[in-house]
């Protein structure tokens, strides 16, 4: 799997201190479901990283939605790490 891959090498980057942006044509989809899954990969909650995107960007919370975030939920529910469950 390419995703959950890319997920780990921004999360790990991340921990190592590097900022990374993401972005795609608008900023919406493919951008929100990306900082989803690093975020989750980092160990946040589904709701923290809701939490996180709609404070940087309410626009790709809403238009992400959340059958996109339920349906990332359930490809990648293998592959989430075994830490999570709010690290705030």
């Amino acid at each position: 799997m390419v995703l959950p891959e890319l997920f780990k090498t921004i999360a790990k980057r991340l921990e190592n201190g590097e900022t990374i942006l993401v972005h795609c044509a608008a900023g919406i989809h493919r951008t929100g479901l990306a900082t989803y899954g690093t975020l989750r990969m980092l160990g946040h909650s589904p709701e923290t990283c809701k939490k996180i995107i709609g404070d940087i960007r309410m626009v790709t919370l809403n238009e992400c939605g959340e059958a996109r975030f339920n349906k990332c939920e359930h490809l990648f529910r293998d592959v989430w790490p075994d830490k999570i469950e709010n690290v705030e």
